[in-house]
């Protein structure tokens, strides 16, 4: 059985996007034949992986027994929410130490507006917030209609000014997601619906000018954007990687995370799939690398443990010798 773990184990190796969802009962073989001689956690990797990747005719039911059975002291590291306060209250009791309390608190109505706003997200400082809104959005003579927009409002003194919004980048075209070079020169975004695009939805850039203006607006390109659907850029503290979701053609799911690296040249390379660690059956969108720390942040509807429809999941780099 040992040399048949091998075996699969550098089979399974070489796989490419489709032999996930093609043959999940060679990875389902293979993480049982980890139990036994593998290395520790790797089984557990490996039954993810199948929940991420199964197909319809998959018997599902035993692989979320197999893995609920590896994963079974993994609960020890859960407490329950109300024993948790219970701990908190008795805390509170005995010491003078007091937990610091989230509060959720709405943004002023100067930030906000009457209609739809969303899509926050820090710039390169933690003192500038930019997001997406539907404030300009109007009725035309066919219709309901609306127009996406980028703001931003920044911090002064511990107070949120007055949303400003991208007036040289704003269109009557659809504008959103954007995020900011850590020099703050660099603007990337989603615009929908414009002539100047490949697909439905594509990733710009914007340059800042000397003088404050932005500009130099255009298309990252075919080695970023496709015909289908290209959105939700972040950027990495360096500069030279960028993750966006797209629903284009070849991957894992239904929407998959990628990432576009720069070469000596300052040219976007071609972009990668992130791959099946991150990327499921379903939908992964929103991705967002954290402008000081390295981890990656995105949304998903595919994960084998959620909550909800979309869950807020985290990932961070391991380097691989």
């Amino acid at each position: 059985e040992q040399d048949l773990y091998e075996s699969l184990k550098d089979y399974v190796s070489k796989f490419g996007i489709e032999n996930f969802s093609a043959n999940t009962s060679m990875l389902w073989k293979l993480a049982k034949l980890s139990e036994k001689y593998g290395q520790p956690g790797e089984s557990v990797l490996l039954y993810k992986l199948v929940l991420k990747h199964y197909r319809r005719d998959t018997n599902i039911r035993k692989i979320r027994e197999e893995f609920d059975s590896v994963t079974v002291r993994e609960k020890d590291n859960y407490v329950p929410l109300r024993q948790y306060y219970e701990l908190v209250a008795y805390r509170k009791e005995i010491d003078t130490l007091r937990p610091p309390q989230g509060v959720l608190t709405k943004m002023e109505s100067w930030v906000n507006s009457g209609k739809a706003d969303y899509g926050p997200t820090i710039g390169n400082l933690d003192s500038l917030l930019l997001f997406t809104s539907k404030r300009n959005s109007g009725l035309q003579s066919i219709g309901a209609s609306y127009n996406e927009d980028l703001f931003f409002t920044t911090k002064v003194n511990g107070n949120w000014m007055e949303a400003q919004p991208f007036k040289t980048v704003n269109t009557r075209y659809n504008e959103g997601s954007a995020c900011l070079s850590k020099d703050g020169k660099k603007l990337y975004f989603a615009r929908c619906n414009s002539p100047d695009s490949f697909g439905n939805c594509d990733i710009f850039q914007a340059t800042l000018s000397r003088d404050s203006v932005w500009g130099d607006v255009r298309n990252l390109g075919v080695n970023i954007n496709t015909r289908a659907w290209d959105s939700h850029p972040s950027l990495s503290h360096s500069g030279d990687t960028l993750f966006f979701a797209s629903d284009r053609l070849g991957g894992f799911g239904l929407s998959d995370i990628y990432y576009s690296v720069k070469d000596a040249q300052g040219n976007w390379q071609k972009a990668l799939n992130i791959g099946p660690v991150i990327n499921t059956r379903g939908n992964e969108v929103s991705p967002f690398f954290h402008h000081r720390y390295n981890v990656l942040y995105f949304s998903s509807d595919g994960q084998p443990l959620t909550f909800g429809d979309f869950d807020i999941y985290k990932s961070y780099r391991q380097e691989t010798n």
